[in-house]
């Protein structure tokens, strides 16, 4: 069964390998749990592939019980960081396994999976590299690592885009030239290392980019969107994990200017997310927004949005 999006890569890979391998299919236009369970019931659904909030209420969500789900066998999970909590939830109630994945748009898009039969060996990873696939894992200094070292992942294929449409300086950032052979390697901003039997295990982000649904979020166009309104003087954004750990969530700290005004600080953060929230699509939309006297920053004033992250946000959402 297939719910992710058609027009999103990994929805329109998933697309080409039922093609491929003449998979009979159920395409749902959108998720909603109750026509999700009913068909998996019905049309004695197998498997699919999904995203980690699926997969959660599969774990937890007391609908799940009214349904015969018994057909259901191995979901693949994708798009986001899938947590072996998470797994295990749906693992003790239905008996389903559940298989991790790794890809980007960028990579067109899988570059690692992880199988069922490699589960229990390679758990907490998103699987070993995908056939014609290389890896790289560079230290802040450009040192190559070896297996079980940490580094920025880098990664090399056919499938490997050439270059972002018209945006030069956008690609000739994105990737990595070995100075050993002059090779050419995607730098994917993500944090890892790799175990001695292939396996990709990701730890976090270096990109200043939120994953947001699948989707990528540019913290800076969320910036520049909310230091137009007057009553902002500073700001940064960053990505908070939502209370159930399923995924990022864009969120601001904003310095407030001064003003006459005579509503308070909550009242103002509402008015400002509400304006900048109608220009956003619905995934890019800033969950909230919390105020600070000055925004903590280096000698050379850049933000250092390290320690923003570990300010935990209040647990009011000021955003829908």
């Amino acid at each position: 069964m297939d719910i992710l999006p058609q027009f999103h890569c990994y929805g329109f890979m998933i697309n080409l390998i039922a093609m491929h391998t003449v998979t009979p299919r159920v395409v749902l236009p959108r998720f909603h749990l109750p026509t999700f369970l009913k068909t998996i019931q019905d049309a004695r659904v197998t498997s699919s592939f999904v995203v980690p909030p699926v997969i959660l209420a599969l774990g937890k969500h007391p609908l799940i019980d009214q349904y015969d789900l018994s057909s259901l066998r191995v979901l693949g999970s994708g798009a986001d960081n899938l947590k072996n909590e998470i797994a295990k939830l749906v693992h003790d109630r239905l008996g389903v396994t559940t298989c991790d994945g790794y890809g980007m748009t960028e990579m067109s898009p899988i570059v690692s999976a992880q199988l069922a039969v490699d589960v229990v060996s390679t758990r907490g990873s998103v699987g070993k590299l995908c056939p014609n696939t290389n890896a790289l894992v560079l230290d802040h200094e450009g040192k190559e690592m070896g297996p079980g070292e940490s580094g920025e992942i880098l990664f090399q294929g056919p499938q490997m885009m050439i270059g972002y449409w018209n945006n030069e300086e956008a690609t000739k950032a994105a990737f990595y030239i070995r100075p050993s052979d002059g090779s050419k390697w995607y730098r994917t901003g993500d944090v890892g290392s790799l175990d001695s039997n292939g396996a990709i295990y990701v730890s976090h982000r270096v990109k200043d980019v939120l994953k947001v649904k699948g989707f990528q979020v540019s913290p800076k166009e969320l910036e520049e969107l909310l230091a137009e309104d007057p009553l902002v003087a500073d700001v940064a954004v960053v990505g908070f994990s939502d209370e159930k750990q399923t995924k990022q969530i864009p969120w601001a700290f904003a310095v407030a200017s001064p003003c006459d005004t005579e509503q308070t600080l909550e009242l103002v953060a509402t008015a400002i997310l509400k304006r900048a929230n109608e220009q956003l699509a619905a995934y890019k939309r800033i969950q909230g927004l919390t105020w600070l006297d000055a925004l903590p920053k280096s000698a050379s004033g850049k933000v250092l949005k390290r320690e923003l992250v570990t300010m935990r946000p209040p647990t009011m959402v000021l955003s829908n």
